[in-house]
């Protein structure tokens, strides 16, 4: 079997059965993680010590501080007392609180856990949502201002700055009117060509 369809099986089990513990197997949380495959965890008695991942669980399912197990007890253990069994998720810690089955020890701590696990999703659709421009721009669509309600903006702002009075002519009706330069007119009188008298007055026109 590869490693891959191993894993497959592994997290199937782990969020499709509903485990419930038996006599000897009790409820525990996980304080932190040492290394080497060891847990530290504490039970609703308040008692703490450490317990090992069984090899299928190893590189498929990770454990964090505040999760919650069902552990097997190992008797001749001295540090390591207990093997984990099983990884509860947040639908069996419900299942187990509906049936009467959970410490009441665990109740307000397993409900600050999924809260803050529910602040870590959100977070982290947030940060996804950074990274990808295309689905935020999609999800904030509604919220982009478009070219004509710019311009709509920008006249507004333009009218309160420079608001008309009644009969004067705006900068718009000058740039539409046509343009029109009144040209200077020369008048001169030409020479005669016998020099003897003044010939009549011309126009000229630049």
């Amino acid at each position: 079997m590869s490693q891959a369809t191993k894993r497959k099986h592994v997290v199937k089990e782990v969020l499709g059965e509903h485990m419930v513990p038996s006599d000897q197997q009790q409820i525990v949380r996980v304080l932190r993680t040492p290394g080497n495959n060891l847990h530290e965890v504490e039970t609703a008695q308040g008692q703490r010590f450490l317990v090992s991942m069984p090899s299928k669980y190893r590189k498929n399912i990770w454990i964090k501080r505040g999760d919650f197990l069902i552990v097997d007890p190992i008797e001749e253990g001295e540090k390591v007392k207990a093997e984990i069994s099983f990884v509860l998720c947040k639908d069996h810690v419900r299942s187990l609180q509906k049936e009467g089955l959970w410490p009441e020890a665990f109740s307000e701590v397993a409900e600050k856990h999924n809260n803050r696990n529910r602040l870590s999703q959100n977070s982290q659709l947030s940060h996804s949502h950074q990274k990808n421009p295309a689905l935020k721009m999609i999800l904030t669509s509604s919220l982009i201002p478009t070219a004509d309600s710019i311009m709509r903006v920008r006249r507004r702002a333009k009218r309160r700055r420079h608001p008309e009075t009644p009969g004067s002519t705006s900068l718009r009706d000058l740039s539409l009117a046509p343009l029109r330069l009144d040209v200077p007119r020369v008048l001169c009188r030409s020479s005669p060509p016998d020099g003897d008298k003044a010939g009549p007055l011309s126009e000229l026109t630049f």
